[in-house]
């Protein structure tokens, strides 16, 4: 449920509050208004406010020192606004407040940003949430490293040259021709030692008879 008041700033009686509580209320001097306010400088019947929706509208009833809102004297009626500032003459002005309840019991008043409860308990406004996600929105991107893969071996691939060269054992493959080239003259040397008397032999039976019958 909404609320009103005015509230004397400058004036006979600075400070006191006037509970807005009807929906049409008259001010000025004479003592059968709803707002009296003795001073020369308010007429006996000085301006009436009527409720109109959620707020209220001014009207001056014809004053001689006039009706003011925020320092412009007014010549038709006009709908107050949270803050705005009534002037009565020249020397009297009084603030007008309003204030909403809300449906939890909190208490909303006019010109206030909008509040959200953080996690924390923290009380952000309308304001901070719109920089916050303008911030995160215009923030790069982190980079994202990919691990390096090892290389991976073909076990049926042929190895390398630097395998060649050598055997399972690590010895030069060189070694093993040198060694074969010695062990085949060894067996050619040996054959040799056996076949000569046989030969020798061979050729002594066929030769022996022709050489003896001849002389």
């Amino acid at each position: 449920m909404a609320t009103f008041r005015l509230t004397m700033q400058r004036g006979p009686n600075v400070g006191k509050s006037f509970e807005m509580v009807k929906d049409v209320m008259t001010m000025g001097r004479d003592m059968s208004n709803d707002i009296v306010i003795n001073d020369a400088e308010a007429s006996r019947h000085h301006a009436r406010l009527t409720k109109q929706g959620s707020s209220y509208v001014i009207e001056d009833l014809g004053s001689t020192n006039g009706t003011f809102v925020n320092s412009a004297r007014l010549s038709t009626p006009r709908t107050l606004s949270a803050g705005d500032v009534i002037g009565i003459g020249e020397t009297i002005s009084l603030n007008y407040e309003s204030s909403a309840t809300a449906p939890s019991g909190g208490t909303m008043v006019g010109n206030i940003d909008a509040t959200v409860v953080a996690s924390g308990g923290d009380m952000l406004s309308a304001k901070q949430i719109q920089e916050m996600a303008s911030a995160s929105a215009s923030a790069p991107p982190e980079p994202v490293t990919m691990p390096m893969s090892q290389p991976s071996y073909d076990s049926s691939m042929p190895a390398s040259s630097s395998s060649l060269g050598s055997d399972s054992l690590g010895k030069p493959a060189g070694g093993d021709n040198k060694m074969m080239y010695i062990g085949g003259g060894i067996a050619a040397f040996v054959l040799l030692c056996c076949c000569c008397p046989l030969v020798g032999w061979l050729a002594w039976t066929f030769l022996a008879p022709m050489l003896t019958g001849g002389f």
